[in-house]
């Protein structure tokens, strides 16, 4: 009887041990997830905190830049306002524009970029307020949506190098200073939006990224239908090459190097026809009603011809130039970071060295594909493939091609610095 009491004794201590050893691995594992947050939530602030500073040439003012499309869209904010208040959510005809006459805006222009200031207004804002801070979140939500894309293949520190080198980019510059083309800096964090749920889905293979990548789809042709006409094919493009390189590249060891499951690349093209199906309420009409408007005055004036638009690539990659934005009509060079650039080529060619997996070699080479590919759109060298779609005369600039590769030259930026550091 005493012998069965001390097993009883020593079992119970033994209990104690093993529940006092299992409470502190728990706790040892929920400070370590705390620190973790913490630490991923600082690095979000720090991307906070680079979309406020490419956006201080209007915080600093407080107005609206002094830029040619500026009064455009502060005009039509108060339109959609106006039909906000009587109730329509979306219409294809904006009653008060052409002075007073009317104006089919809203069946060819992408109108999305518009609610979020609108919705900010309804909050209180002046409508000027409300523009400005539209802006301002755009360049916010842009350095975040580079910062996740980069973050997984690259590392935290090198994809908070991408944001700053996406949001301060000459040509993000050119949109929020010199032209301040709401629509195109609204669309800016969707294009990194729709490679983050991209490269999750071909990853990880959830369906979630799937229908994520759907939705920053379908935002974006809503949101400005001329990046996404010219940013679609790129992504497709970049899938096709990731599959291509993964197949013959890379050290493949560890997990997760083999290359992309062919199942995974027909759920992004099935998302991406689930956007265009979501979408069709905008661009069928669009398509369809073309001949009820002027189409042709888009390219028939010297101004919008895309020849005069085709640049070499020493002004593509120009050294950065001061800017003053108390200046009207000022010309800024339509160009891409020199820097970045530079940074991109260290990280291609220091691939072999710091990439440790199959896929990053895949990602890698994709975003040096996609960049060649629109840097070549915007050069000389371009003219045939230019005269031989006369459809692609509708994207007015030729330039344009520079905002589909900012994000990827972002993203080589990011991998350069990782080369630098690894090296």
């Amino acid at each position: 009887m005493r012998v069965d009491r001390q097993d009883m004794i020593v079992t119970g201590s033994l209990r104690s041990v093993t529940v006092g050893r299992r409470s502190v691995r728990e706790n040892v594992g929920t400070f370590a997830k705390g620190a973790a947050m913490r630490h991923h939530l600082l690095l979000l602030l720090v991307c906070v905190c680079i979309g406020l500073a490419a956006a201080q040439p209007m915080l600093v003012t407080g107005r609206l830049p002094k830029a040619s499309d500026s009064l455009f869209h502060l005009h039509r904010l108060v339109e959609v306002d106006a039909l906000l208040r009587q109730g329509i959510v979306y219409s294809r005809w904006a009653p008060d524009l052409a002075s007073g006459f009317g104006y089919p805006l809203f069946n060819y222009y992408a109108p999305l970029s518009y609610y979020l200031p609108e919705a900010l207004h309804l909050l209180g804002l002046p409508f000027v307020a409300a523009l400005l801070a539209g802006f301002v979140l755009a360049l916010i939500c842009s350095a975040v949506a580079m910062y996740a894309w980069a973050r997984e293949p690259l590392g935290e520190g090198a994809a908070v190098v991408a944001a700053a080198a996406y949001v301060f980019s000459p040509y993000a510059m050119l949109n929020l200073i010199a032209r301040a083309v709401l629509a195109e800096v609204f669309a800016m964090p969707l294009l990194p939006l729709t490679m983050f749920s991209l490269s999750r889905l071909l990853t990880r293979g959830r369906l979630r990224y799937a229908a994520l990548l759907t939705l920053s789809l379908a935002m974006l042709m809503l949101s400005h239908n001329v990046s996404a006409a010219l940013f679609s094919p790129v992504v497709g493009i970049y899938a096709v090459a990731w599959q291509l390189v993964g197949q013959c590249g890379g050290r493949a060891t560890g997990k997760g190097q083999r290359a992309v499951p062919a199942t995974r690349l027909l759920w992004a093209l099935c998302a991406a026809l689930a956007a265009l199906f979501l979408t069709a309420f905008f661009w069928l009409p669009a398509l369809a009603e073309t001949r009820l408007v002027q189409i042709e005055r888009l390219t028939s004036l010297s101004f919008f011809d895309y020849r005069i638009s085709l640049v070499g690539l020493e002004r593509i990659f120009a050294p950065p130039v001061l800017d003053d934005p108390e200046l009207l009509n000022r010309v800024m060079p339509i160009s891409l970071s020199l820097v970045a650039g530079l940074l991109a080529v260290v990280g291609i060619l220091g691939l072999w060295r710091w990439a440790p997996s199959r896929s990053e070699v895949a990602q890698v080479g994709a975003a040096g594909l996609a960049v060649c590919l629109t840097v070549f759109m915007v050069t000389p060298a371009s003219t045939a493939v230019w005269a031989a779609i006369p459809q692609m005369r509708l994207l007015q600039f030729a330039w344009r091609f520079l905002g589909a590769a900012s994000p990827f030259l972002a993203f080589l930026a990011g991998a350069g610095l990782r080369a630098l550091v690894t090296s």
